[in-house]
């Protein structure tokens, strides 16, 4: 009996259950969303454990049923899904669903249409993210369609959000997704803009790995390399810049790169020969390879002493100070001394050979005529004065075709076969322009020398002969002052027979009366007033005039419109600037000339230095003793003794017990040491050897250079270069 009590409530629990069930579906079926509202309202929610298939079910019609929240027809499918074996397996089921035309698989269906329909309308990647779970776990219809704008909707999100870190994880989540080559350049363009704006080397290095044939790699290679670029040229390490040499060989600014290693390079060079050799082929773009270049061609030359090639030099680069360096080997290889100094300006080069005879060669270095000339001439002195060619007054000058000569002790003129044009018999002969001239003398009576002149044309014809001059040395009058056109137009200027200029304004006042007019500068004549001689006057193109204060004495140009001159009150000189009118520089013990952009001066206590152009002071007033510079080299002297320099003052040579120029012999210097003096080169080289005994030293002694001939006092003689 118990039993069947037992069962029976076991029974009516299980109607008690489906009834609870059945009706609101009824409603929901029946669109009757009041009643099954009402109905859910009071189901017994503790039941739930009882009947867990029939309480889904009838939740998952409901929440399909709602209307007031459309997401709810997702939950309806979730429900549905997660107690979808139930429901199909319960014995509830049938129950329940009797009376309408669902099935399980209807109601199923119907599920998954109404959520898809939901789902798609939200289209959001989180209920997307959600949904697919259930899709795929219950062969949902529409799964393809899902899967299709799941992907999509994370397409167009990720496209949004523009991020690398969000286009790998979309890539991640759809590997086969049709816009994988979309999302792939969008990545790509990310890690191009990156490494683009970055200082980072390793990410433009990744990038090139990553993606070798991206359209615009060349550009983060760019930008790779000037990365590069500026870390070597700030580390200036020598391993780095080799390797950007290597590694980047065409880059814009290489010749940059190949300039820092040669400036690590070049200090290391010192004297070595083939080292230099090495440095110009390396370095050809480097700006110390000229003049590295210039050495090694100097020193090959002078190995070889290759006369052509000297010559060729000399052409090209001009006198400079490797003309010594030349002349040593020339005579130490060919036993001959090259008198002429610039060979450009002549057509045959003047040498003495090893008997003290002069001769000529051609430019290619073979003897064009024979060395049977004497020599006790000097090339660097002209007694006739008849010319203005301070260097070469007796060659065979280009355009000229004819040279002085000496033989037998008279002199004549040669033509450039060797043969004399005007034969040997005068006591001297030079050039007026291309003009022979020649001189005999006459007579001397009561300490007047009386000569005669003959003149020939620039072939050696007779064209004047016995012109009488009372003046020693033949000096020709110079030519009057062309005063006439060195002022500009509106200034007027009257001579007169007494030799008399006068000068006059465009209103005709008169504003300069005087004799005679010098040059001051290119830009100023000075002059004093006719029969007033107390004060002096500057004129300038303009006719403008003003009065100076100091005297005429010690006027001299020193660079542009500034002169040097001395106040009327003392001997010391000071610098005048013309156009200011105006001292710029006063109390100077000594003003030299401007030579290599520098001015020798010294001050008030007689110390020396240098000034550069602009007459600002480029090294001290330190020197004891300082001459002119020439051709980059002066001699100093200070409490160490004396030496030379270079423009910047840095010493260039050993220290001498004392140091002069040897005049009309640019580029020579006497040198004293130990008591015995000789002549050295602006290389410091000796040239002569210092072994002429004179323990007075070199106040009390002042050789002569004729034609490679050094002669000291009492006669001594000796070979310039005879180091023997």
């Amino acid at each position: 009996m118990k039993r069947l009590i037992l069962l029976a409530v076991a029974i009516f629990s299980t109607l008690t259950l489906s009834a609870q069930y059945r009706p609101i579906v009824k409603h929901i079926v029946d669109g009757e969303a009041d009643k099954a509202a009402e109905k859910y309202d009071k189901l017994d929610y503790k039941d739930q454990s009882k009947a867990p298939a029939s309480y889904a079910l009838t939740k998952a019609l409901w929440l399909n049923m709602k209307e007031n929240a459309k997401c709810d027809h997702i939950a309806a499918y979730k429900t549905f899904i997660e107690a979808y074996v139930a429901i199909s397996a319960s014995p509830d089921t049938p129950k329940i669903l009797k009376g309408t035309e669902l099935t399980v698989d209807s109601i199923k269906l119907m599920l998954e249409n109404d959520s898809a329909q939901q789902l798609f309308y939200i289209d959001t990647e989180s209920f997307y993210d959600d949904y697919i779970v259930f899709a795929e776990s219950t062969a949902h219809n529409q799964l393809d369609e899902i899967k299709r704008r799941y992907e999509l909707c994370g397409y167009r999100n990720v496209v949004e959000k523009n991020t690398i870190s969000g286009y790998d994880a979309f890539l991640e989540k759809f590997p086969t997704t049709p816009h994988r080559d979309d999302v792939v350049a969008r990545r790509t363009d990310l890690y191009f803009a990156d490494a683009m704006a970055n200082t980072s080397e390793s990410k433009c290095e990744e990038f090139i790995a990553l993606y070798p044939t991206y359209a615009r790699l060349d550009e983060v290679k760019a930008h790779l390399a000037n990365l590069r670029y500026k870390r070597v040229m700030e580390s200036k390490n020598y391993a780095d810049l080799e390797w950007f040499t290597a590694t980047h060989p065409d880059y814009s600014e290489i010749d940059s790169v190949w300039q820092a290693l040669a400036d690590i390079d070049y200090p290391k060079l010192g004297e070595d020969i083939e080292a230099m050799r090495r440095f110009t082929a390396r370095y050809p773009k480097a700006t110390q390879t000229p003049g590295v270049a210039k050495i090694v061609r100097v020193a090959d030359i002078c190995a070889t002493a290759d006369l052509k090639g000297i010559f060729a030099y000399i052409e090209e680069e001009g006198y400079d100070r490797n003309y010594y360096r030349f002349a040593q080997a020339i005579a130490r290889t060919h036993n001959i001394t090259i008198l002429t100094k610039d060979t450009r300006e002549v057509s045959l080069v003047k040498f003495l050979d090893d008997n003290l005879k002069i001769g000529f060669l051609d430019k290619e270095g073979n003897i064009a005529i024979a060395p049977t000339f004497e020599s006790s001439y000097s090339s660097n002195y002209n007694p006739l004065n008849f010319t203005n060619e301070e260097l070469l007054p007796t060659e065979f000058k280009k355009g000229r075709d004819l040279a002085v000569a000496q033989l037998n002790g008279k002199w004549g003129i040669i033509a450039l076969d060797g043969n004399f044009a005007v034969k040997p018999t005068y006591m001297m002969t030079g050039f007026r322009d291309n003009d022979a001239v020649a001189l005999k003398r006459v007579d001397e009576s009561e300490g007047v020398v009386e000569y005669t002149m003959d003149a020939f044309d620039s072939t050696g014809k007779l064209i004047e002969q016995n012109r009488t001059e009372w003046q020693e040395y033949c000096d020709v009058e110079e030519e009057s002052w062309p005063v006439d056109d060195w002022f500009d137009e509106g200034i007027s200027v009257v001579s007169t027979d007494n030799y008399e200029y006068r000068v006059y304004n465009n209103q005709g006042k008169l504003i300069a009366h005087t004799y005679r007019f010098s040059k001051a500068t290119d830009d100023y004549l000075f002059f004093f007033w006719k029969d007033y001689w107390e004060k002096m006057y500057f004129i300038n193109r303009k006719g403008e005039t003003f009065t100076a204060t100091f005297q005429e004495l010690g006027i001299n140009q020193v660079v542009g419109n500034i002169i040097t001159a001395l106040t009327n009150d003392s001997s010391q000189i000071n610098l005048v600037d013309l156009d200011k009118r105006e001292f710029i520089l006063r109390e100077l013990y000594y003003v030299g000339s401007i030579n290599d952009g520098r001015l020798c001066v010294s001050n008030k206590e007689y110390k020396y230095g240098y000034l550069n152009e602009k007459l600002e002071k480029v090294i001290d007033y330190k020197y004891t003793y300082a001459s002119d510079f020439e051709r980059g080299v002066a001699a100093v002297g200070d409490d160490t003794g004396y030496y030379l320099i270079d423009v910047d003052g840095n010493k260039i040579s050993r220290t001498y017990d004392n140091l002069k120029p040897l005049y009309y012999a640019p580029g020579l210097y006497i040198a004293t040491q130990g008591g015995l003096n000789g002549i050295i080169d602006l290389n410091d080289e000796v040239v002569a050897p210092l072994t002429h005994p004179k323990a007075q030293g070199i106040y009390s002694i002042y050789p002569t250079l004729n034609n490679g001939i050094v002669t000291w006092d009492e006669g001594i003689t000796s070979r310039l270069y005879d180091m023997e």
